[in-house]
């Protein structure tokens, strides 16, 4: 007599039909190769070299921006996650750099926090010296953040970001530009980070147009954050919406998203149903 039992897991942060929502990492998974006593080993961790962080401990999920006829638009959830864990609910992944730009991340938001840091700092030492103008625009921060992330991953401590920075460029042309965790500097339209590069691209593509009013962009970024709140197990449906217009940048103020789980999907078709049926099918043939 065989027993033969199956484990399913849901991989890579993508959803199960399952209704509890799935426990993959977002963030692919890296094994310790070192022993607990290791760290007592005192010449062995005088002699190791010093090294930095090579993944995300904290982090934050999708990010989603677009221009529109006004100017840019963009969005985030407002969850930080510890590995399969809600750290922080109604963390802001927005910020503004000055009145002309703003960023949002996905990825590691110790990094992030130390790159709006760094901006705002920047942001106002350029408003001192030009006697409170703001001399850099969105896209001249696109070009810094590119630089320095780029120069980070040389000396083997990148930051573990993919960063949208939206506004208007020094000819007062909407801007908006995705810049990764390698130094890649993209310009575009509509552009997207984390999962949302999987499941949002084509509603965008087939949806987002240059003319769009404020509310017809809220309403595609609104879709495709439910898609992501349904397929990534990091999203929450508590998301923010940032807009960048000529009258300067308003972050607004965390709403949630209208969601429906009583699919019949979800109620009948669950992973314990599908592990009963195998389980006793094989069970049949073994015994």
């Amino acid at each position: 007599c065989f027993c033969i039992f199956f484990f399913f897991q849901a991989e890579d942060g993508i959803r199960d039909v399952e209704r509890s929502r799935g426990l993959g990492d977002v963030y692919k998974r890296q094994v310790s190769t070192q022993s607990t006593w290791d760290y007592f080993d005192m010449e062995k961790t005088m002699s190791d070299p010093i090294t930095h962080t090579i993944s995300p401990i904290v982090t934050g999920a999708s990010v989603i921006g677009v221009k529109y006829k006004d100017g840019i638009m963009l969005c985030a959830d407002t969850q930080a996650s510890y590995g399969s864990c809600r750290k922080f609910k109604g963390f802001c992944r927005i910020s503004a750099i000055n009145d002309k730009a703003a960023i949002t991340s996905t990825g590691e938001l110790s990094d992030f926090q130390a790159i709006v840091e760094h901006f705002q700092e920047k942001a106002l030492a350029d408003s001192i010296q030009e006697d409170s103008t703001s001399f850099l625009s969105a896209k001249d921060y696109a070009n810094y953040l590119c630089e320095w992330t780029y120069n980070r991953r040389r000396k083997m401590d990148p930051l573990l970001n993919v960063s949208l920075v939206g506004g208007f460029d020094g000819k007062g042309e909407s801007y908006l530009g995705y810049i990764d965790q390698y130094g890649t500097l993209i310009e575009g339209d509509f552009l997207v980070g984390g999962l949302a590069h999987y499941f949002c691209k084509v509603l965008l593509a087939n949806n987002a147009k240059l003319n769009m009013t404020e509310d017809e962009s809220k309403k595609i970024l609104d879709e495709c954050m439910r898609v992501l709140l349904y397929r990534d197990a990091r999203a929450t449906e508590e998301i923010q919406f940032c807009t960048i217009t000529k009258k300067g940048v308003n972050i607004e103020a965390p709403v949630t998203i209208k969601s429906e789980w009583n699919h019949r999907q979800f109620i009948e078709e669950t992973n314990e149903k599908i592990r009963s049926v195998l389980t006793q099918y094989w069970q049949l043939i073994y015994t």
